[in-house]
């Protein structure tokens, strides 16, 4: 099958959303596709073959996240991975603890994998949950997770980066206040809970997620966001963390995760990470670039826009600036924008009680929810693809349907 890597007509700044697939990453996985289809649980040469080649790339990914190969669990994607954590967890807790309702923490702006995940087990009754709220900056208030964690506390879910607003949330911080938790209130520093999950989605092409730098218990993650396969992501569980498995059928995956391996789209993981990280530092600097020529061009411009999270580089990953711009609805910005060629994805934030709209930017700007004018609301995401042109086209159909707008706004009022 000839695959065609022409450029598209529409230019895509949705990476935040997925990623096209790269050249490379096809090519590492076609000899898997129908040489070395077999699987990889059987006992023949050619089973086998398929099994060395799993293990070699879950070795050189586990190497890429300081972690031994046998922590490494491949799952079908993100949400998979953050159910399996979670849900993982809290049964091997309650399979020996009859009698303690397990306690589980989660930021307001977490994934919704994981925040309808915790919903369902508390509807369930099996946990009892509390929602830390983020301060103005799009950052996790620290100061409210202390006061929540408690000794029934056997988990703490914050993600490294939030897929809205791109705003990188003080993992290996949290991971600092658990440890010490655990030494001066558990009195065991050894003390296997709370444990602590990160979703590295977003931050995996551009940030360090090695253990050493956030300091996990459990990391979920997937292929889509880094010019990988869709349908193939990896939950890391270290060695010490108790955890069960949420499916049934099969002893793949360490028992963890049944269900024959994809290896096509493990090898594609693969190559995507590789590629992803070896190019990390020069996309960093290349796409924050971007990334302020897009926040300068919103405040010089338009005074009335709102930019949400915080824009340190610190504190920001450089692929995603999302905005808000008041009388024109997020649905409306992003069809008109789509008829001049750009693929962006939207969110309203005005009332709070809309579950159409932004619960990220109501928990980050609350203020909002009272505002009289919805504000159209636009996520712009970027990456390996993306051209200094594509941004600065971007600039240009904005302001004209921006324009279009204010003209027919006048038309109405006179």
């Amino acid at each position: 099958m000839k695959i065609n890597f022409r450029k598209q007509s529409s230019v895509y700044l949705d990476y935040a959303s997925t990623t096209p697939v790269s050249k490379e990453v096809v090519l590492a996985m076609n000899k898997f596709w129908t040489k070395h289809f077999h699987n990889p649980n059987g006992l023949y040469q050619a089973s086998v073959d398929s099994h060395n080649y799993i293990e070699g790339f879950r070795k050189k990914i586990a190497s890429h996240f300081d972690v031994r190969a046998q922590e490494i669990v491949f799952t079908s994607g993100g949400t998979e991975s953050d159910n399996l954590a979670i849900q993982g967890v809290v049964y091997a807790f309650l399979k020996n603890n009859k009698t303690v309702t397990p306690h589980v923490i989660v930021s307001s702006i977490e994934h919704p994998a994981v925040l309808e995940c915790v919903t369902n087990l508390e509807k369930q009754k099996k946990i009892r949950v509390s929602v830390i709220p983020v301060l103005g900056s799009g950052v996790i208030d620290i100061s409210a997770l202390k006061k929540e964690i408690t000794k029934e506390t056997i988990l703490v879910s914050v993600m490294h980066v939030n897929n809205e607003i791109g705003v990188v949330q003080p993992v290996k911080e949290i991971s600092k206040i658990i440890r010490h938790f655990k030494k001066n209130t558990v009195g065991d520093h050894n003390s296997v809970y709370p444990l602590l999950h990160t979703d590295a989605s977003q931050s995996i092409a551009y940030c360090d997620i090695s253990l050493h730098a956030l300091g996990f218990d459990l990391l979920s993650c997937n292929a889509g966001k880094i010019c990988g396969p869709k349908g193939v992501g990896l939950l890391i569980t270290r060695k010490h963390v108790p955890i069960e498995s949420i499916l049934f059928g099969g002893s793949q995956e360490f028992s963890i995760r049944p269900g024959t391996q994809a290896l096509p789209l493990i090898a594609g993981f693969s190559q995507a990470l590789e590629d992803a990280l070896s190019h990390k530092d020069a996309e960093v600097q290349r796409l924050r670039e971007y990334k302020k020529y897009l926040y300068e061009f919103f405040v010089e411009r338009y005074s009335e826009v709102i930019i949400n999270g915080s824009q340190d580089e610190f504190l920001s990953v450089p692929s995603i600036l999302n905005i808000s711009y008041p009388h024109i609805e997020s649905d409306l910005l992003v069809i008109e924008l789509d008829h001049k060629g750009f693929c962006v994805s939207s969110k309203t934030a005005c009332k709070y009680d809309n579950p159409d709209e932004s619960y990220v930017l109501q928990a980050l700007r609350p203020e909002m929810n009272d505002l009289p004018e919805a504000y159209g609301t636009l996520r712009i995401s970027f990456g390996r693809y993306t051209k200094k042109k594509d941004i600065v086209a971007f600039t240009k159909a904005f302001s004209e349907v921006v324009d279009k707008y204010q003209k027919f706004q006048s038309v109405l009022e006179k």
